[in-house]
């Protein structure tokens, strides 16, 4: 109807001093007479009774329509400071406490949870990734995911409890998707030679640490056949002198014999 002839809820205030949390509530009647007859006329309720439903909602935001909740692409579309448009997907749980109930109802009155979730909450966080990807080039963006995830999780939820939602999880669900797939194909192919730079790396690695085995394993043996070609020599030696300060008892035996 007209939005001038509207009631507003007064106060979050006085919707908490009406809250009632039961299945079951007994609304008054009274007769309202219309016309002659005895019997004509309505009953009509004194008591009006505004459901806030709090059961989760949870919420799946993709450019692929098998993997996001709503079946069509919804994901959160951006341009970088460098003019590439990419795509971010998020994962996003919240609910409506029982404290915040008549915050929820005074601020949404006509909104469920789910259309809160699926226009401000998408809106709020598409705003954010758009300002903060518009200041990045594409290589820093990559780089920088887990810093604007923190600024997510600093502003959305604050923001939304004000308005009696509670956002309980939030997350990135995938990577950055570009619209233009030579760009991704790019990035496949750095990554994959990168894998390929850092398996060479280490093969080499590797290999000089077998070769400097070898080595120290080649010098330990030239060392023990080194030490035990002195003990020999120090043996034969000691052994002739030996035989030089007794020659004269040697020499009387072999005479016996």
């Amino acid at each position: 109807g007209d939005v001038e002839d509207q009631s507003a809820f007064a106060s979050v205030k006085l919707l908490e001093s009406r809250k009632v949390a039961a299945k079951r509530i007994r609304i008054p009647h009274r007769w309202d007479h219309q016309g002659w007859g005895p019997h004509n006329g309505e009953w009509i309720g004194m008591v009006k009774v505004y459901i806030v439903d709090r059961r989760p909602v949870t919420r799946h935001w993709s450019n692929d329509a098998k993997t996001g909740t709503s079946g069509k692409d919804d994901a959160i579309w951006v341009d970088s400071k460098n003019g590439v448009t990419f795509a971010m997907g998020f994962q996003i749980t919240a609910e409506v406490k029982e404290e915040l109930a008549s915050t929820f109802l005074y601020r949404y009155r006509t909104k469920s949870l789910d259309k809160i979730v699926d226009t401000e909450v998408q809106n709020k966080i598409q705003g954010i990734v758009a300002d903060w990807a518009v200041k990045h080039d594409l290589a820093e963006l990559r780089a920088r995911r887990t810093e604007l995830m923190d600024k997510i999780r600093k502003d959305v939820p604050p923001y939304f409890s004000e308005r009696g939602v509670t956002i309980t999880e939030m997350a990135m669900s995938q990577g950055m998707t570009y619209r233009n797939p030579s760009i991704q194909s790019a990035i496949d192919k750095a990554i994959s030679d990168q894998q390929l730079l850092v398996s060479a790396q280490a093969k080499l690695d590797a290999q000089e640490v077998e070769n400097t085995r070898i080595l120290s394993a080649a010098k330990a043996k030239a060392q023990a056949e080194a030490d035990a070609a002195v003990v020999k020599a120090k043996g034969q030696s000691e052994a002739l002198k030996m035989l030089m300060e007794h020659k004269d008892a040697y020499l009387s035996l072999r005479g016996l014999e």
